[in-house]
């Protein structure tokens, strides 16, 4: 079983305050990853890690929801990033590539 983390970063500019990171790991099985099947549920599990970390992240009332989508977007990209699998890369570009084309 392989595991990556789901990093989401908020860069906080009020009054010196660091960035804080939350994190949230998701696990799966690198073998698996030649199943569309299981691409699509370790996608869908890395979303839902990148909310909940997103979440706790930007909790704060001073964010507004494009930051929080943002973060979301990013820690996504992060963790497909770090899998290293062609297929999961391919099947994140055309889901990118849906959510772009329904908001226009």
């Amino acid at each position: 079983m392989t595991r990556t983390w789901i990093f989401a970063t908020a860069a906080m500019s009020l009054i010196n305050l660091q960035a804080i990171a939350a994190e949230k790991m998701v696990e799966f099985d690198r073998a698996a990853l030649e199943d569309p099947n299981e691409v699509a549920a370790l996608y869908g599990d890395i979303e839902k890690a990148a909310k909940q970390a997103c979440r706790e992240e930007y909790a704060s009332p001073y964010y507004q929801s494009g930051s929080l989508k943002a973060c979301q977007r990013e820690a996504v990209a992060r963790a497909v990033a770090d899998v290293g699998s062609p297929m999961l890369t391919q099947y994140a570009d055309e889901s990118e590539a849906k959510i772009i084309a329904s908001t226009e």
